[in-house]
C-alpha cells in the first residue's frame, strides 16, 4: 500500500447464506470492503474487488422447500435479490461470485483434485455433532450446558457416515510459521486465539458428505458432495480464474485481502492457507477478523428476530449516513450494541451541525462577499500567515495518516481525525472573522481566507469520498467543480491551490435534510408497503378444492404432490406439507387455494396454485378449510 507507487489490491468480502436477506451486519463488513476499494482507486492502485453468495449447503435446500420452490428457482431469486441490495447500497464491487456457477464448480474440482494428487484426501468413517445453521461439527465442548449451539440456539445433528478427510494435521507447522508473519491474521487477540488452536492440535478435517445431494460432486467419488465450507473457500480464486488459469491469479492473489466475521476467522486463517499450500499455492496476503453489530447484546440472526435492513434504515438516513455511523461508532475489529438513538445523534452531530453547517457556511460568505465566484488567493499572505498556513499543514499531514489508519483497518480512529479537522476548519472561521475583514474592507485578506476554507473542503471531499462517495461528490459539485470525484489525480488534488479561483461554485444544496422530514418521508414508504387497497386484492382468486389423490414427492422431504378439484377443473399442486400430514390424511380435504398464481415447477412437478396455511413459532403448521361443507370451485371473497 502505498501512495508513490501504482500496486495491485485485491479485496473481498466472505460470501454470505443466500437463504435469508441481506442485513445490517452484512452491509457492515461488505461496506468496510467498499471503502477500501474505493480509497485504493482513488490513489491509483489497480483494484479488484469481490463478493457473492454461497449456494451450496444445506440450509439452502432446507430455506427453498420451506417455500415450495426448487433449490435452483430458490437461489437464482436470492443471488439477484443479494445482488442487488448492494446495488442499491452504492457497493462498488467488480464481481458478485455465485457458488453454483460452472466456473466455480471447475475451480473446486480442480482444487481438490490437486490436493487428492498430492496424497491429503483420504476416506474414513466418521462420528459427530453437525450444526445445519454453522455449517460444521461441534465439539461437545462448543455446545451450550443443555446441549446446543451457542449461536443459532439448536441442537445439532449427529451424523455417522463415510466420508472424505482432508490431512489439515499435515499442515500444521507451515501454518505456524504463516502466523509468524504479523500481518497475516489480524486483530492481534483474534491472531492469538488460533495460535492457541493450532498449538493444541489440529485435526484432520470432513470435507464431503454421503447423505446430503446439494453440492459439488467430488472428481474422486462422485456419489458425495464437497463440505460447503470446503467448496465455498475456493470462491476467492474462482473470482480471478483459477479455474482456466487466468492471469488475474498472478496478478492479483498475492495481494489478496480477505474481510470476514470473527465467526468464520478460524475456517480462513487456518483451513483455507492449509487447502492452498496442499494445492501449490500460496495463501492470502492478509484475513482480517471483524466483530459483530449486536442487537441487546445478541449476534444479529432472523432466528433471534432482531434483523436490521439496510435498505430500510438508508430511505430513511442515506446509504453514506449509514456508512458513515457504522464505520465511526465501532473500531473495525471490536463489537458494539447497534443503536438508532446513536444514529440519530451522530447524524444530527457530526454529520449535519459540523460538516453540513460548515459547508453551507462557507458557500453563503463566498456568495455574500464575492458574488458566488472562488476568490483569488494571495499566496505570500497565507504563507506569512500561521493560522493559514496551520490549515494547509494539517490537511497534508493528515495524508500520511490516512494510508496508515487504511492499512491497519483503523476506519473510526480515520473518521475522528477526519472530524477533528473539519472542526478546525469551523473554528478557523470563528477565529478569523471573515465578515470583520469584509467590514473592515480587507478584501486581499478576505479573498485568502475564503479560499482557504473552500480549499479545505475540498481536500476533505477527497478524503471522506471513500466512506461517502454520494456526499463528497455532492460537496465537490457544490465548490463547481465537475470532475468526477474518483476519476482524480489524487496526489494532484489534495495539493493546496489545487482550487481554481475564478470560477463559479455550484448550487446550495442541504447534505443532511432534517430528520423529521426524513422520518415523515420514511413512515409514508412504509405505509405504501404494508397496505393493500381492495383492487389489489381482487387480484387473488381464492377458491375452495378438495383434494382427489396425494404422494411424496421423490427426492423432497417436505413436499406433497397433490391433484386437486377447483369445480370447473382438476390440476396439480405442490405443497410443503409432508412433515406434517401424511398422503393418505389429506385424500378428501377441502382446502383453500389461490387459483390464478402463476405456475412453477418443483423437483420437475408443475404447481398450478398455492394452497393456504397458518403456522406457529412452534413450526405447527394447520390447514385454513371452510368451516361448512362447500363444493369445490366455490369463490372466496
Amino acid at each position: 500500500m502505498s501512495l508513490n507507487n501504482k500496486e495491485n489490491y485485491y479485496i473481498t468480502t466472505p460470501i454470505y447464506y443466500i437463504n435469508d436477506k441481506p442485513h445490517i451486519g452484512h452491509f457492515y463488513c461488505t461496506a468496510a470492503a467498499d471503502i477500501l476499494a474505493r480509497y485504493h482507486r482513488i490513489i491509483g492502485d489497480d483494484v479488484y474487488f469481490v463478493t457473492g453468495t454461497d449456494e451450496n449447503s444445506q440450509k439452502t435446500v432446507e430455506a427453498a422447500e420451506k417455500i415450495d420452490k426448487s433449490v435452483k428457482e430458490f437461489t437464482d431469486e436470492m443471488a439477484a435479490n443479494w445482488e442487488n441490495t448492494w446495488k442499491k447500497l452504492n457497493i462498488s464491487f467488480d464481481k458478485f461470485i455465485r457458488t453454483t456457477s460452472q466456473e466455480h464448480k471447475d475451480s473446486v474440482k480442480k482444487l481438490l483434485q490437486k490436493c487428492y494428487d498430492n496424497g491429503d484426501i483420504y476416506k474414513k468413517e466418521y462420528e459427530g455433532l453437525y450444526c445445519v445453521g454453522c455449517e460444521k461439527f461441534l465439539t461437545q465442548s462448543e455446545l451450550t450446558e443443555d446441549g446446543k449451539c451457542p449461536v443459532h440456539k439448536t441442537k445439532p445433528q449427529k451424523v455417522k457416515e463415510e466420508n472424505y478427510f482432508f490431512r489439515l494435521s499435515k499442515y500444521e507447522k507451515q501454518l505456524l510459521e504463516l502466523f509468524e508473519n504479523k500481518d497475516f491474521a489480524l486483530p492481534e487477540e483474534r491472531k492469538n486465539e488460533m495460535l492457541g488452536f493450532i498449538k493444541q492440535g489440529l485435526k484432520d478435517i470432513s470435507i464431503s458428505r454421503a447423505t446430503v445431494k446439494w453440492g459439488i460432486p467430488l472428481p474422486i467419488d462422485e456419489t458425495q458432495v464437497v463440505y460447503v465450507w470446503f467448496d465455498a473457500l475456493i470462491n476467492y480464486i474462482t473470482a480471478l480464474g483459477y479455474y482456466n488459469d487466468s492471469e488475474m491469479m498472478e496478478k492479483f492473489w498475492p495481494n489478496a485481502i480477505h474481510l470476514v466475521g470473527k465467526d468464520i476467522f478460524r475456517f480462513h486463517t487456518i483451513m483455507w492457507p492449509a487447502m492452498l499450500l496442499s494445492a501449490g499455492l500460496t495463501p492470502p496476503k492478509q484475513v482480517f477478523g471483524h466483530g459483530f453489530f449486536t442487537i441487546n447484546g445478541e449476534k444479529i440472526s432472523k432466528s433471534l428476530k432482531n434483523v436490521i435492513n439496510p435498505i430500510e434504515l438508508s430511505n430513511r438516513y442515506g446509504i453514506d449516513a449509514i456508512r458513515y455511523f457504522i464505520m465511526r461508532e465501532i473500531p473495525f475489529g471490536k463489537d458494539s450494541d447497534f443503536s438508532v438513538k446513536r444514529l440519530e445523534e451522530r447524524y444530527k452531530g457530526d454529520l449535519a451541525d459540523v460538516l453540513g453547517n460548515l459547508l453551507n457556511r462557507a458557500l453563503n460568505m463566498v456568495d455574500k462577499y464575492n458574488n458566488s465566484i472562488i476568490p483569488e488567493p494571495i499566496h505570500e499572505l497565507h504563507n506569512h500567515k500561521e493560522e493559514y498556513k496551520k490549515l494547509e499543514r494539517d490537511a497534508i499531514d493528515l495524508l500520511t495518516k490516512i494510508d496508515n489508519r487504511y492499512k491497519n483497518f483503523e476506519f473510526s480512529q480515520l473518521l475522528i481525525e477526519l472530524w477533528d479537522y473539519i472542526k478546525s476548519i469551523n473554528k478557523f472561521i470563528e477565529d478569523i472573522k471573515p465578515w470583520e475583514l469584509n467590514k473592515k474592507k480587507l478584501e486581499d485578506e478576505l479573498n485568502t481566507v475564503l479560499f482557504d476554507i473552500l480549499q479545505a473542503l475540498k481536500i476533505i471531499a477527497l478524503y471522506i469520498y471513500p466512506f461517502m462517495p454520494q456526499i463528497s461528490q455532492k460537496i465537490y459539485n457544490q465548490l463547481g467543480l465537475d470532475a468526477d470525484i474518483e476519476k482524480e489525480n489524487y496526489k494532484e488534488a489534495v495539493k493546496w491551490f489545487s482550487l481554481e479561483p475564478g470560477k463559479k461554485v455550484g448550487k446550495k444544496d442541504i447534505l443532511f435534510p432534517q430528520l423529521e422530514e426524513v422520518k415523515d418521508t420514511m413512515e409514508e414508504t412504509k405505509k405504501d408497503e404494508n397496505i393493500v387497497t381492495i383492487d389489489e386484492f381482487k387480484k387473488f382468486d381464492l377458491r375452495v378444492a378438495e383434494v382427489l389423490e396425494a404422494e411424496r414427492i421423490e427426492k423432497s422431504e417436505k413436499l406433497l404432490k397433490l391433484k386437486i378439484n377447483i369445480g370447473d377443473e382438476e390440476r396439480t399442486l405442490v405443497a410443503g406439507l409432508a412433515k406434517y400430514y401424511k398422503p393418505e390424511e389429506m385424500i378428501g380435504k377441502k382446502i383453500i387455494v389461490i387459483k390464478n398464481l402463476k405456475p412453477a415447477k418443483l423437483f420437475g412437478v408443475e404447481s398450478k396454485g398455492m394452497l393456504l396455511a397458518a403456522s406457529n413459532e412452534n413450526g405447527e403448521l394447520a390447514l385454513l378449510t371452510p368451516e361448512k361443507d362447500i363444493s369445490p370451485g366455490a369463490k372466496i371473497s
